[in-house]
C-alpha cells in the first residue's frame, strides 16, 4: 500500500519503509544517487546504501 501503512508479515528482506540498511548506513532516496553502479552512493554530504543494490546485505 502506497502512501499509508499495511500490516503485513515480516520477511527476510529489509522493509520497504526502513531507513537504514542491515549494515546500519541510511537508504539512498534516489538510485541516481549511485552512478559507478556499486550500490552505494552519497547524499546529504554522506554515505548511503541503494535499496536492492551490492551494499543492502
Amino acid at each position: 500500500m502506497r502512501g499509508g501503512k499495511a500490516d503485513t508479515p515480516a520477511t527476510a528482506s529489509p522493509s520497504p519503509t526502513a531507513t537504514k540498511a542491515p549494515n546500519g548506513y541510511p537508504y539512498c532516496a534516489s538510485a541516481s544517487s549511485d552512478p559507478d553502479g556499486d550500490g552505494w552512493g552519497w547524499e546529504n554530504s554522506a554515505s548511503c546504501v541503494v535499496r536492492g543494490g551490492n551494499a543492502d546485505h
